[in-house]
């Protein structure tokens, strides 16, 4: 098994077929078959069923394809380590972050790529800090910001910042004191993230714990989505401030502190021990936390606040 092999797969596995990935490869369709041949009987395995309509990846195919995409993207990494030496970083870098983190810091970090690295490309991917933290582990993405409360085993972290939830909601909407109560929330209807999620996770234990039925009027997948339903008066639901600070600052939606302590999340910069960090990578991850420091200045991140060192927690 080589990674010329394994490169093959892929482009099969992400083409979904044999005849489109032999043109993306330009390489015959017969001399691509054949080195798939080769490498499930090396592997021992069947990688693909194949039938009239083409091939679709088998249970064995879909754990190679797992594990060849953080193979392939390590070795494409070691050669930008040795080939940026006495050069221009340059490169793409995969970075993971959770809708509310991205839509407040994202487009900086690519506007300063652009100003001062051109030849460094941002590859952003949006999804919740349960997903994020595995694509990390997988090679997927370079980088990660994810929620985490205790370490990952094989992550390298690094502390950002302590982040308040709100609940959110519509200025019609009922009135609320200078902080809401889990009381005041159950009662209000409420359009919540579906789970995983830390956020749901947090409010469906407060709300077990407290024995309280809650007002739940609707449940979505993606923030983005959950926060046009609330801009449209739909419901409340709660958040950080990140998520909806446009919103907020035009005066769309208002956001109102939670009582109690545990309603607050910590997050961190990660990357794979496994997978060393390319020039290009490092250059990123330094844009990310100056960014982030930057923005928690007094006012400027309201519920934001700056976590301890590692040797320091």
């Amino acid at each position: 098994m080589d990674l010329k092999q394994l490169r093959y797969f892929l482009s099969i596995v992400e083409s979904g077929s044999i005849t489109r990935a032999a043109e993306t490869l330009c390489i015959a369709q017969p001399a691509l078959s054949l080195h798939i041949k080769n490498l499930e009987e090396e592997l021992g395995v069947r990688l693909f069923s194949r039938s009239v309509q083409g091939v679709k990846v088998t249970p064995s195919g879909e754990l190679l394809y797992r594990h060849a995409k953080g193979l392939v993207r390590q070795a494409d990494n070691t050669k930008l380590l040795l080939s940026q030496h006495a050069r221009q970083p340059n490169g793409t870098v995969a970075v993971g972050m959770p809708h509310s983190t991205a839509h407040l810091i994202a487009i900086d970090v690519v506007q300063e790529l652009r100003d001062r690295y051109p030849g460094i490309i941002l590859e952003l991917t949006e999804s919740s800090s349960s997903e994020l933290h595995g694509l990390v582990l997988l090679g997927r993405v370079d980088l990660a910001i994810v929620v985490l409360d205790q370490p990952v085993r094989g992550l390298i972290r690094t502390p950002l910042l302590n982040e308040q939830l709100f609940l959110i909601r519509h200025p019609d909407m009922a009135d609320i004191g200078p902080t809401c109560s889990l009381a005041e929330l159950a009662r209000l209807p409420l359009v919540l993230i579906s789970p995983p999620n830390i956020v749901r996770t947090k409010l469906d234990r407060a709300f077990a714990a407290a024995r309280l039925d809650y007002n739940l009027v609707a449940v979505v997948n993606a923030t983005s989505m959950l926060v046009s339903w609330v801009e449209r008066g739909v419901g409340a639901t709660v958040l950080p401030w990140s998520a909806v600070h446009e919103q907020v600052t035009a005066g769309r939606l208002i956001a109102t502190p939670l009582d109690g302590d545990e309603w607050q999340r910590d997050l961190w910069l990660c990357h794979a021990e496994s997978l060393p960090l390319t020039p290009a990578g490092e250059i990123v991850q330094s844009l990310i936390i100056q960014d982030v420091q930057r923005r928690l200045a007094p006012g400027a991140w309201p519920g934001a606040r700056s976590l301890p060192a590692l040797d320091e927690a």
